[in-house]
């Protein structure tokens, strides 16, 4: 099995690690001070110092490979997030660089970029998450590996590595909008995420853990908190994960008297076996385990105009759904029509039939000829004359039965057609709450031990597949709180979702059974 390795660049320290088979197998940490010659020790931005360093971590993890990971130390890279009309990847694609000018302080040939996104139909926006790096320092990483004979196969900034590891727990795993705060020996970040995404990210300069003031960097915390509020008002953070070592617990208790939200503190051992790992250490293995850690978000740091590879023509192609449009709402309104043809077919029938009766009844209701000495007497006093024999060729009973029957008759249709109007209001639903991107191939209707049962089966094609899954899920959500929905159907589940390449395309295929 290939080997991976993960290596952190901090602002004074270097972690690694390395990971076979998705468990790690050896893990280091070295700060500045740790190489020879102690009067470079604070050029930050010496190479030699930093191959040095890096060297002796290689040589620490027994590593031979041409090809590693890097997460860089946040301060690096620029985060920025904002807004763009409601619109398609390809169109993203084509009006990210101007939007993004807007934001960054750097010309978008000066930097090495990539961006994350996601759709609020609620607000009808695209909101961006666009990361960015100066090209100069991207080169200055490059040329500090290439004098090592290795190349960096991943660039990225340090609190997705974070990120990645966090996801990695259950607790973790299924909350959208948070912030996490993380220390390494001489440095601490705290970035923010809304919707799984980096929106906002602050360097907190600190010093060691010995002599580390408390008041202010809880101070600093709070205020990042409150410009956070301020500047994304819509995103509801309350949970802050907060990453360093059981040494700063009196940083943590105070943290959690100052901060209005729910505090919850890790420790690098809840990722590493070995017995006192560091924080560089779990950021190595955050970007280490890029291919197979739970999170969806990697961007590929790239020149402005650079060729995409294969896989992202993919998803960048001009999106044309447009030739599935005929498919899906040709089968909805055929199934409508359908429906709507039983409708009246029953309902002619069922007409026809009470009509028919009632003519026969005024026909014979037109041939009764009460003599005049029965006139005066009530329907009841007839009946008993009949009963006597005296005007028997009237059958009362017969006329009073198949009266009841219609009656019964025309209660049985009204419940037939009352039923046949909850399932044309419940079919309307499946379509009218279909989420973005999605489309139907297949729909069935039936019955099941008396029960009715639906099968729904199609595709979402968003050009990217964590938003095709968000799709799809908001779809079935919409399923499950629609009260027509739930009149006929007590359960809804997604039975089947997978990958399926559609002339050329990648979409999600998926099939939802309604019970």
């Amino acid at each position: 099995m290939k080997r991976k390795i993960g290596i952190y660049l901090g602002v004074n320290s270097i972690g690694g690690t390395v990971v076979v088979n998705k468990k790690v197998v050896e893990t280091a940490t070295f700060d500045l001070s740790s190489v020879e010659d102690e009067a470079s020790v604070e050029n930050l931005n010496d190479e030699v110092r930093w191959e040095a360093l890096i060297n002796k971590l290689l040589r620490q993890l027994g590593v031979d490979e041409t090809e590693v990971n890097l997460s860089i130390a946040d301060r690096d890279f620029v985060l920025r997030s904002f807004e763009m009309p409601l619109m398609r990847k390809k169109e993203i694609d084509a009006s990210i660089v101007y939007e993004a000018e807007k934001f960054i302080p750097f010309k978008i040939d000066e930097i090495q970029w990539d961006y994350g996104f996601y759709r609020s139909l609620k607000d009808k926006k695209v909101k961006i998450s666009f990361v960015s790096m100066q090209e100069d320092r991207y080169q200055q990483f490059q040329k500090i590996f290439s004098h090592l004979g290795i190349t960096p196969a991943v660039i990225e900034p340090s609190f997705l590595s974070v990120v990645r590891n966090l996801k990695s727990l259950k607790q973790v795993s299924q909350v959208k909008d948070f912030a996490v705060l993380d220390f390494t020996s001489l440095e601490a970040y705290i970035t923010f995420f809304n919707n799984d995404l980096p929106v906002f990210n602050r360097y907190l300069a600190m010093s060691s853990v010995e002599t580390v003031e408390i008041d202010k960097l809880v101070e600093a915390v709070r205020m990042s908190f409150q410009y956070f509020n301020r500047e994304f008002g819509s995103a509801d953070i309350n949970k802050l994960f907060v990453l360093c070592s059981p040494a700063y617990g009196d940083f943590i208790t105070a943290l959690k008297e100052e901060v209005q939200v729910e505090v919850e503190f890790i420790t690098p051992q809840e990722f590493l076996p070995q017995a006192s790992p560091a924080v560089e250490d779990v950021k190595a293995l955050g970007v280490a385990g890029i291919d197979y850690l739970p999170y969806k978000f990697k961007p590929v740091l790239k020149k402005a105009g650079a060729p995409v590879e294969e896989e992202e023509e993919i998803d960048h192609a001009p999106i044309k759904v447009v030739e599935f449009v005929p498919l899906r709402w040709g089968l909805f309104f055929g199934i409508i029509f359908m429906t709507a043809m039983a409708y009246l077919f029953i309902s002619l029938i069922m007409g026809n039939n009470v009509n028919n009766k009632l003519y026969d009844l005024k026909q014979a209701y037109s041939k009764l000829e009460i003599p005049t000495k029965l006139a005066k007497y009530e329907t009841d006093e007839l009946r008993r004359v009949d009963s006597k024999g005296v005007y028997s060729q009237y059958d009362w009973k017969d006329i009073e039965k198949d009266f009841q029957g219609l009656t019964k008759r025309i209660d049985i249709l009204k419940g037939h057609l009352e039923g046949q109007k909850a399932v044309s209001g419940a079919l309307e639903k499946v379509s009218t709450l279909r989420s973005d991107g999605l489309w139907f191939e297949r729909f069935s209707l039936r019955t099941e031990s008396g029960k009715l049962v639906s099968d729904i089966e199609g595709m979402v094609f968003l050009g990217d597949p964590f938003q095709e899954d968000l799709s799809l899920d908001a779809y079935i959500m919409k399923l499950e709180n629609d009260p027509e929905i739930m009149k006929l159907f007590a359960k809804v589940d997604k039975e089947m979702v997978s990958s399926r390449n559609v002339r050329k395309y990648n979409v999600t295929s998926f099939k939802i059974k309604l019970r």
